[in-house]
């Protein structure tokens, strides 16, 4: 139970300085504006989302191949590409 708790307080902490790293990187040397907002709101929303869509939807490689010249191994490989 206490290691969930300190993995808590570290993506607590991390969460809190990606958002300062963003404000950072938006607001840095430019003054407060409509378009500034919009954009540190989507980057926000944006990032978290892309990077749960890459880890939710990684491709699983259930045999290693080997990458050659031969014609087995790009039939393998094409046979592996078109099952998606």
């Amino acid at each position: 139970m206490k290691n969930k708790k300190v993995l808590f307080a570290i993506g607590t902490t991390l969460l809190v300085l990606g958002v300062i790293n963003l404000l950072l990187l938006t607001y840095g040397f430019r003054d407060f504006s409509l378009q500034l907002t919009l954009m540190f709101l989507f980057a926000l929303v944006l990032y978290p989302y892309g990077i749960y869509l890459m880890i939710r939807n990684k491709p699983s490689f259930k045999e290693e191949s080997k990458v050659g010249d031969d014609k087995e191994d790009m039939k393998k490989m094409r046979e592996m590409y078109e099952s998606d």
